[in-house]
């Protein structure tokens, strides 16, 4: 019955990490509709802001995911350091914000990439971006890392932490399968409310579903010691 429960909850962990990228992805949708007047467009991984929409305005707009991104780090830690539970310990993991630096470490481009290269603020220095972002995801790992016990505790961590990787490759895949160019199902695809395409909106309502439906069956093991006795 653990078994089952470790699988569940891994599961659990799985979907709202993917439901927590999506968060990402519509606060820049949402905020840009805000700033700009104007809706731009979103996928399941991408967002544009409505043509002729200021730099600045842009800007702002792009930096204001991995803020949302961030709050949902803390708030999980904030909530953990109240009562450990499942949930609470899997937001702090599912929001990326711990992994947003190696993109920067790697030389690549995210948002706070693009806005430092854009803006050369901290001389364009994708390293510095790098280290601010590890800085300010430590709290919330020490907050996680604490809640944790039992003798796998450290394999939960690992896990835990590495659990986005999967969910961000697949998410590609799944963006240019279901809302690329050559789309799976173009109907869907091609119908949007508010700019996002009904796609979009039928798989974040399937994915909050299923969440809903394991959390119930997860109910009896809240506790985060639970799963790792």
């Amino acid at each position: 019955m653990r078994v089952a429960m470790n699988c569940f909850a891994g599961v659990a962990l799985f979907l709202l990490t993917a439901l927590a990228f999506e968060f990402h992805e519509l606060s820049h949708h949402f905020l840009g509709w805000t700033v700009c007047g104007h809706l731009g467009t979103v996928t399941f991984t991408q967002f544009e802001v409505a043509k002729g929409c200021g730099g600045g305005e842009a800007r702002v707009v792009e930096l204001f995911g991995p803020v949302v991104s961030m709050a949902l780090a803390y708030a999980g830690a904030l909530l953990v350091l109240k009562r450990s539970s499942l949930f609470r310990f899997g937001l702090i993991f599912a929001s990326y914000f711990h992994l947003r630096f190696l993109p920067a470490l790697l030389g690549g481009g995210n948002d706070e990439v693009d806005v430092v290269r854009q803006t050369r603020w901290l001389h364009g220095s994708s390293y510095a971006v790098a280290v601010i972002l590890f800085a300010l995801a430590l709290p919330p790992l020490i907050v996680a890392g604490r809640a944790l016990e039992g003798r796998w505790k450290w394999i939960v961590f690992a896990l835990a932490y590495l659990l986005p990787l999967p969910v961000l490759a697949l998410s590609d895949r799944f963006d240019l399968f279901l809302a690329g160019p050559h789309p799976r199902f173009p109907a869907l695809a091609s119908v949007t409310w508010l700019n996002i395409p009904l796609i979009v909106l039928i798989v974040i309502v399937a994915f909050t579903i299923a969440l809903l439906l394991i959390a119930r069956l997860l109910a009896p093991s809240d506790l985060i010691i639970h799963l790792v006795d």
